[in-house]
């Protein structure tokens, strides 16, 4: 509907709303991303002593990235995505790393997961 152009028509009522909507998003109670996400995976790393591809495992099994209380995925251009983490990650993450096998599972469990994409999408590629 263009501004001054509104024609009445037979049927139900209609609700016109002229003007600007203001206050639904109030800026100043909103909490900066990197207050709640100050943790990039080189942190992570870092923190827990741990390599890329452990980290890697240990996100991945726990779906990390599917859970905004622990992740946030900022667009920096184009394409390009960067990962930032909460400090209540780590604790969660220390908890589970206290149980001596559960690394080499998660790492296990990554190293399948991949190996039957790999087989899946060969398979895929062969049909064609």
């Amino acid at each position: 509907m263009q501004e001054g152009k509104f024609v009445e028509k037979e049927g139900a009522p209609t609700l016109r709303l002229v003007g600007e909507i203001s206050g639904i998003v109030n800026s100043e109670h909103m909490l900066p991303n990197d207050k709640v996400y100050p943790l990039f995976t080189k942190d992570l790393q870092r923190l827990l002593k741990l390599n890329s591809h452990e980290i890697l495992c240990l996100l991945w099994k726990l779906k990390i990235k599917e859970k905004p209380k622990y992740h946030s995925e900022i667009k920096t251009s184009g394409k390009t995505k960067c990962h930032k983490y909460s400090e209540s990650l780590i604790p969660l993450l220390e908890r589970l790393l206290k149980d001596r096998d559960y690394l080499s599972n998660c790492k296990a469990e990554y190293k399948k997961e991949i190996t039957d994409k790999q087989k899946r999408k060969g398979k895929q590629n062969r049909r064609r």
